[in-house]
């Protein structure tokens, strides 16, 4: 105990340089201090927000609430907390003041900013001052603006914009780093000319980090490049549940704190309820259980401070699964989906491995799986569930600096680009693998039905095409056994009606009518024969003869008959002294003895087997009439007529020889 007479001193103070130098030691990179200025117009119910840069200046614009004197001097005080209980992006109240000095890189910053009924205030942050001096208490300035050169820029920027006469601009000197590192970050990755690696991380974009604020609108013009446009929020989870192989599986973890965190082996506990059953990873001997299994353990010294909705999903598209064909696209390879091109570069892999921790509709970080991130490569199966499965923790709560238990289990850090994850126990790590597990499964399952209805479907449909072919084959033998009938009882008929002209062939002779009567023939006949004067020796009568004259005679009588003419044997009345000569190269032809009738059986189609059989019919024809009209009215004795009889069956047999080449043509 103090005496009574004793001096009590009274200590305890800041040191400002130390102050200063702590907020360039939170960890923020340039990235993740723009994500902290778009935090705070967001708080400040912004609508849209608007980056632009000239050779001066990198600027922040936007329509937020905008801030009064009493609201700028409390921006300005560090480490308030000034959006307590409310669900703000905020955790600290140093993180704007942290991002300002990283992106001026400890140079001067300009704040413009204005109620809807307030007027315009200025802000300056001379940071290159307080770190010379070491000195932060008093050295920003906050006055009211009275330049209508400069009101007017601030209204006119925010012309296109939902409230147009409240905001706060945010103005700061410009760097080719920052700019760099900006560009990188709100242009897509796939539109890039040359892209950053070693800026990026998906959590560093704003498209990604503020990809759920779906009433956002983020613009961007920089001069330097002459690039413009809108940010492109990237939501995983956006969408219907039909935009997802078997929906958005949303499961509920109640989070439950012992209420005496010093005093039981297990500090936290994670619930899942399955028919109001409760089911956690258990702790036993040898730590966590590896399967979710029925609760035994107590609540009675535990309290539910709240839960944690895990969602988990794989967005429908053919670069996984064909569902039209059934075919599976991801066994083993890579798939880097056309949803996130945009924004997930290629060769980043842990964003899509892990699982995003979501406070406040802000994605903070990440939580690594119970499993290594290399075991997703080791079977078709774990890459679809590590890989291409989604997982997404989110949790709302109050910002504040005091017994926020989600934020302090997270390890939710001042700067919320980063998390402190030494508090994570696996019981937590390993529900999250199982709930992706299960919707794993889930959709496996889904897949298998697919395959196996479309499997089903091509097998009828197969079965319902051979049976059509099998009947198509059965109509065409029918067919082809009905027309093989019609040609072979044509062809029949055809032989059958040869046959019978064959057999009668005087009787179809269309030659004129002289030489179809017979009792002329033998009239003319006994009349020769019956004149001493004009006997006719048929056995020596000269073919050849030396009289021109005769040989003439001959050929002009017969030139008037019909030339098939071969049966009759006319002599000129005028001259009975001498045997009437013959032309034996025409009266040996077959066209002597050929009717037109014959004639017009030779327009067929030489091709077919009708045809083919005709075609023997006429030779046949050709040889019986050779024998019957005119071999027996020659005498083979004399070597003159055996001659001709031997050209003739020369001529005969050349006939015979066409009719074969033109059948098989």
């Amino acid at each position: 105990m103090s005496q009574p007479n004793e001096e009590c001193i009274n200590a305890g103070s800041i040191d400002e340089r130390g102050f200063l130098n702590t907020l360039t030691k939170l960890g923020l990179t340039d990235s993740q201090a723009i994500n902290e200025l778009v935090a705070n117009c967001i708080d400040a119910d912004a609508r849209n927000i608007k980056f632009t840069q000239d050779n001066e200046n990198i600027s922040l614009i936007d329509d937020g609430n905008g801030m009064d004197i009493e609201g700028a001097r409390n921006m300005a005080c560090c480490s308030r907390e000034n959006h307590t209980n409310e669900r703000s992006k905020g955790v600290a109240g140093a993180g704007a003041k942290a991002g300002f000095i990283q992106l001026s890189k400890k140079n001067r910053v300009t704040v413009l900013t204005k109620q809807k009924s307030t007027p315009l205030i200025k802000i300056v942050f001379p940071w290159d001052k307080m770190f010379e001096e070491g000195i932060y208490t008093g050295q920003i300035t906050i006055n009211e603006v009275n330049d209508t050169s400069i009101i007017d820029k601030f209204n006119l920027e925010r012309n296109e914009m939902n409230n147009p006469s409240q905001g706060t601009t945010v103005i700061l000197p410009y760097n080719d780093i920052v700019y760099n590192d900006l560009r990188c970050n709100l242009l897509p990755v796939n539109q890039q000319k040359t892209f950053q690696d070693k800026y990026y991380s998906p959590t560093d974009r704003p498209s990604i980090t503020f990809g759920r604020e779906s009433n956002i609108k983020i613009t961007y013009d920089l001069n330097q490049d002459g690039e413009k446009g809108e940010v492109c929020k990237y939501d995983y989870m956006k969408g219907e549940d039909n935009a997802f192989y078997k929906g958005i599986s949303i499961n509920e973890i109640e989070f439950w704190v012992a209420n005496d965190t010093q005093a039981v082996n297990l500090p936290y506990r994670f619930i899942l309820r399955d028919n109001e059953k409760p089911m956690e990873i258990k702790l036993t001997g040898s730590g966590f259980s590896s399967k979710v299994v029925q609760s035994t353990l107590g609540f009675k010294k535990y309290t539910h401070v709240g839960s944690f909705y895990h969602e988990v999903s794989c967005r429908r598209t053919p670069e996984l699964f064909d569902e039209t064909t059934g075919n599976t696209l991801y066994s083993g390879a890579k798939i880097n989906l056309e949803f996130d091109k945009k924004d997930i570069h290629d060769t980043y892999d842990t964003f899509h491995l892990r699982h995003k921790v979501v406070r406040n509709n802000q994605i903070i970080g990440y939580i690594g799986s119970d499993k290594k991130d290399s075991s997703a490569r080791s079977s078709s199966e774990s890459r679809f569930e590590q890989e291409n499965v989604q997982s997404y923790l989110t949790y709302e709560t109050m910002s504040t600096q005091e017994n926020n238990y989600f934020d302090d289990y997270i390890g939710t850090q001042v700067n919320k680009n980063q998390l402190n994850t030494t508090k994570i126990q696996k019981n937590f790590t390993r529900l999250l693998d199982h709930n992706r597990k299960e919707k794993a499964k889930e959709i496996e399952a889904y897949f298998t039905c697919i395959k196996s209805k479309i499997s089903k479907e091509k097998r009828i449909a197969k079965q319902a095409e051979d049976a059509r072919i099998a009947k198509q084959a059965e109509d065409a033998r029918i067919a082809k056994e009905a027309e093989d009938a019609r040609i072979a009882k044509e062809v029949e008929d055809a032989h059958i009606a040869q046959e019978e002209m064959v057999n009668n062939p005087l009787e179809e002779s269309t030659q004129p009518e002289q030489v179809n009567q017979p009792s002329d023939e033998s009239t003319q006949l006994e009349q020769v024969n019956g004149s001493s004067d004009n006997l006719i020796q048929l056995e020596s009568t000269n073919l050849t003869s030396s009289s021109d004259d005769s040989s003439s005679s001959s050929e002009e009588d017969y030139s008037t008959s019909d030339e098939s003419d071969i049966e009759t044997a006319q002599l000129d009345d005028t001259n009975t002294e001498g045997t009437k000569q013959y032309s034996a190269e025409k009266l040996l032809t077959p066209e002597n003895f050929e009717s037109k009738n014959i004639d017009n059986e030779y327009l067929h189609d030489s091709s077919s087997a009708k045809a083919s059989i005709e075609n023997d019919i006429m030779i046949t024809k050709y040889t019986k009439i050779f024998k019957e009209t005119i071999c027996d009215r020659l005498d083979f004795s004399n070597p003159e007529h055996r001659t001709l009889i031997d050209e003739f069956s020369q001529k005969l047999n050349q006939t015979s020889y066409s009719l074969e080449v033109s059948n098989s043509m």
